[in-house]
């Protein structure tokens, strides 16, 4: 039996209003994916003729932030 590190990820979402005139707002948008940029590795190699049997050689994506600013009206 072979087993993996497990995976952890915590997303993060943040957005605000300002408003500009009655009836027009802008939206400030953050979206934060694997906040704390935490480690993901891959899953080891389960090949069992290979050389690399039981290595992990790879991890998962890093942090990725996202913005947008959105004119509501």
């Amino acid at each position: 039996v072979i087993q993996s590190p497990g995976l952890t990820s915590t997303d993060i979402s943040v957005v605000r209003s300002f408003a500009i005139r009655e009836n027009t707002k802008v939206q400030l948008r953050g979206e934060f994916f694997n906040a704390f940029n935490h480690t993901n590795f891959n899953f080891p190699n389960v090949q069992a003729d290979s050389p690399s049997f039981g290595t992990i050689s790879s991890a998962g994506d890093p942090r990725q932030i996202q913005l947008a600013l959105k004119l509501l009206f």
